[in-house]
């Protein structure tokens, strides 16, 4: 018997995202499929750890949604939890309409001094 339900892939995944952002009251942002662009590239330079991250990077990029913002960037603590807290309300959004979070928030710093936080 066919399935009554449209395919969930990135597109659908995608407008949920932006739902999410505007009902948390995020700052405007970027939702696009696949992994954030590298800044870097991972050639023959690389080790080859990087150049294994970057091939399994591009194996799993069809699979991959993701949604930055620079608006945070330096900001003061203040502004920081506050978009902390837009974010998790965004997050709950998204598993009022079904979202399940497999693996816990994380908090990667990066080189500026801001965060890279991964939700899975």
């Amino acid at each position: 018997m066919p399935s009554t339900q449209a395919p969930f892939g990135q597109d659908t995944v995608r407008q949920e995202m932006d739902a999410a952002v505007v009902a948390a009251g995020l700052p405007e942002g970027e939702t696009e499929s696949g992994f954030p662009k590298p800044r870097h590239s991972a050639g023959a330079a690389a080790t080859e750890k990087e150049q294994k991250v970057a091939a399994l990077a591009a194996r799993l990029s069809p699979c991959v949604v993701t949604w930055s913002s620079d608006d945070a960037t330096g900001a003061s603590e203040a502004t920081a939890a506050r978009a902390r807290r837009q974010f998790a309300a965004m997050l709950a959004n998204l598993g009022a309409h079904g979202w399940k979070e497999t693996t816990p928030t994380e908090d990667v710093p990066t080189e500026n001094g801001g965060v890279y936080v991964i939700a899975t």
